[in-house]
């Protein structure tokens, strides 16, 4: 596994995308209620997006065609997006005093459950295909008899 190929690059970039994404839904909800300036929901989510970068750098199963069980993708992929939410929360605290513990909880907990949910979302237990591969068949969820 090299970084320097274009599929590397896809796969971490999708990767970042969804940390991102995931990242960012819970942080709409303090944006909403004040809670939090936009400059700092900004730079929040571009480093969850930069430290799911860096996480990839450990190795990308979708580059190296390893596989696991769902169960232990869910966990790992949460357990990487707390990391990463957590270590994004904590950007810009200059002591542990000054952390907001309530939007901490938010932000981490709603990465956490948007990753677990898009992972769930992903692979049914009723197909052995995984949502890209059903993609790649020409699945079309309205044709029962596909």
């Amino acid at each position: 596994m090299t970084i320097f190929t274009r599929a590397w690059w896809a796969a971490a970039g999708t990767r970042a995308a969804n940390t991102a994404l995931a990242a960012l839904i819970p942080i709409i909800g303090l944006l909403i209620a004040g809670g939090i300036p936009v400059l700092k929901a900004a730079s929040l989510v571009a480093v969850a997006a930069v430290a799911s970068l860096l996480t990839s750098l450990a190795g990308l199963p979708e580059v190296t065609g390893r596989t696991v069980s769902l169960w232990r993708a869910i966990t790992s992929r949460t357990g990487k997006t707390f990391g990463q939410a957590a270590a994004t929360a904590f950007v810009g605290v200059e002591l542990i005093e000054a952390v907001d513990w309530r939007a901490f909880y938010v932000v981490v907990g709603g990465a956490v459950a948007v990753t677990f949910l898009r992972t769930l979302l992903a692979y049914l237990p009723e197909t052995d295909m995984t949502a890209l591969e059903r993609e790649a068949a020409g699945y079309d969820p309205a044709d029962p008899y596909v």
